[in-house]
Order: C-alpha cells, then sequence, then structure tokens
C-alpha cells in the first residue's frame, strides 16, 4: 500500500460507477484514516461543482466510457484552470504475444481482435488507447504529454493465462482446453513464457504549462 505516501492536508474523492468496487475499497482503506469520500457515480455526469478538484486519476477506465466527450467536458468542467488529467490506457499491441497463443487454436483477423472485448475499445483504432488518445484528448486540453512504461510478464506455467482468458471470453471451454494444452507445451518446449506489456499515462491540463 502507499498510503504513507499521501500528504496531509489531501482530500481525495475515490469514485466508480460500480457500488461492489466502492465498497471493496473502503473496506480496503478505511483503516488507513485519510480524509477519503467514496461516490458511485458516472464519469459522463459527475456530481461536482465547478473548479473544484487539482487533479483527475482516470486508471484504465476511459475505453469503459461509452461517451467519452460527455466525460471531457465533465473533466475540464470540474478541473481548476490550472488542474491536470492523469489517465492511463494500454497500445493496441499490449500482450501480443498472449494473442499469438490464442490465436494458435482460434485464428482471427486483425478486426476480430479489436472487437473481441464488446464492453471495451481499447483495441479499436479510434479507441482510447495509446496510438489513439493522444488525439482524442488534444480536443478538449491545450498540453497532452504521453509518459511510456515499457513492461513485461513472465509466466512459468498454464494457469493464470487460463484463467485470464476465461475471465475475458474470447474462447469457449472447449478451446480453453486446447489453450491450456498448447501453453503447457510452449512451456515445456522453451521455459516461461515472456509477455510484453505496452502501457502509458496522458497527462493533460487545460492550459499550456509554463
Amino acid at each position: 500500500m502507499n498510503h504513507h505516501r499521501l500528504p496531509a492536508g489531501w482530500h481525495v474523492t475515490l469514485a466508480d460507477l460500480s457500488a461492489g468496487m466502492l465498497a471493496t475499497a473502503h473496506h480496503q482503506l478505511n483503516q488507513y484514516g485519510h480524509a477519503l469520500r467514496f461516490v458511485v457515480h458516472d464519469a459522463q455526469a459527475l456530481p461536482f461543482a465547478d473548479h473544484s478538484f487539482d487533479a483527475i486519476i482516470a486508471n484504465h477506465m476511459l475505453y469503459h466510457v461509452p461517451n467519452r466527450p460527455a466525460a471531457y467536458a465533465e473533466f475540464c468542467r470540474v478541473l481548476k484552470p490550472s488542474g491536470r488529467l492523469y489517465a492511463a490506457t494500454i497500445s493496441r499491441d499490449n500482450m501480443r504475444e498472449l494473442d499469438a497463443l490464442v490465436s494458435h487454436v482460434h485464428p482471427f483477423r486483425a478486426q476480430d481482435r479489436a472487437a473481441a472485448n464488446s464492453m471495451s475499445d481499447r483495441r479499436q483504432r479510434t479507441g482510447f488507447n495509446l496510438e489513439h488518445g493522444a488525439e482524442e484528448l488534444s480536443q478538449w486540453f491545450a498540453s497532452v504529454t504521453l509518459h511510456r512504461y515499457a513492461d513485461a510478464l513472465v509466466v512459468p506455467e498454464a494457469e493464470p493465462l487460463v484463467a485470464y482468458i476465461r475471465s475475458i471470453g474470447v474462447l469457449p471451454e472447449d478451446e480453453l482446453v486446447r489453450f491450456q494444452h498448447h501453453v503447457e507445451e510452449v512451456i515445456e518446449r522453451q521455459g516461461p513464457i515472456h509477455i510484453s506489456k505496452d502501457v502509458g499515462m496522458f497527462e493533460a491540463c487545460q492550459s499550456n504549462p509554463s
């Protein structure tokens, strides 16, 4: 936990569309005694006063928002003139090695891959991803900077990959069995699987930094 890094006097609002997510966060964080507020709300219609926040953190969530322009308008409204938006997302090619493993049992075209998750547009050419996010944010913010973070997963066994693929629903159960067998064979042949992660964060503000 990073609670000790939160400066005294800060007022933090934790918000999500899911009441269950907020309940879990409240249970885990309430013990630390900071001034935390938990609010169930929609990013497209924020229940806050104009110019009331120094910063907004949108952590891997904007690609789930159906109407991002409405959310951006709300962000601009509730941020102070000097406030900043910090929005994390992924590249369209994030975890490409995992895509290759899945394609071994279920070949798909690039457009099928982009549309595989109906709950998110992060794989789409115009989705909220590292490739397109700056263009989109620049329509609302005067300054947009991308901070890229190179990372990777090293996976020594098949089960975590099978569980992840099952959770996102891209393979039926019969193909999951074949997928597990394929991953086990790859690990036995070449050792732990290396999966690259291409993630980053856009820092945006309504005025150009001096």
